[in-house]
């Protein structure tokens, strides 16, 4: 079999493929409708896939309205994925996971507080496009503040 060629009787390509480019960089390779790059970068010896376009570009990761989607991250010969991304359609929010472990961090559009605030005490500023809100702690459960004496030598 030679480079570029499909066998039939295994279903293994021995070359590169090129969705929407007749020379493909990587092993996978897909230009998108706004066509390749002007200036194409030099990419790392391990890249595997590309997704090229001369405008946006992105990778889809398509589910059911109830369903999970996720990019997940292993190592040889380890059995579990050691990171993960994930989105979940149903309850709406995005999580990070490391080292095949519980989840690390998770993004939703609310957050919960550890305390019920009071009426009036919430505000929020706009400003150079951030979004800041003070939602104050309060004062009885606040923890006292320890001050600690550093003294030069």
């Amino acid at each position: 079999m030679t480079t570029n060629q499909l066998s039939a009787t295994t279903g293994y390509f021995s070359g590169k493929v090129g969705i929407g480019t007749a020379s493909p960089q990587r092993p996978i390779h897909a230009v998108g409708t706004d066509g390749a790059v002007a200036s194409f970068p030099t990419l790392g010896a391990k890249d595997f896939a590309i997704v090229e376009n001369n405008g946006n570009a992105g990778i889809g990761v398509v589910t059911a309205a109830t369903g999970v989607g996720a990019l997940k991250f292993y190592k040889s010969g380890g059995g579990s994925y050691q990171g993960l991304i994930l989105y979940d359609m149903n309850s709406d929010y995005m999580a990070f996971s490391t080292a095949g472990a519980a989840e690390r961090m998770r993004i939703t559009r609310s957050v919960r507080l550890p305390f019920e605030p009071k009426d009036g005490d919430v505000s929020a500023t706009f400003k150079d496009g951030v979004l800041t809100i003070q939602v104050p702690k309060p004062a009885e459960l606040q923890k006292p503040i320890r001050r600690i004496e550093v003294k030069s030598v």
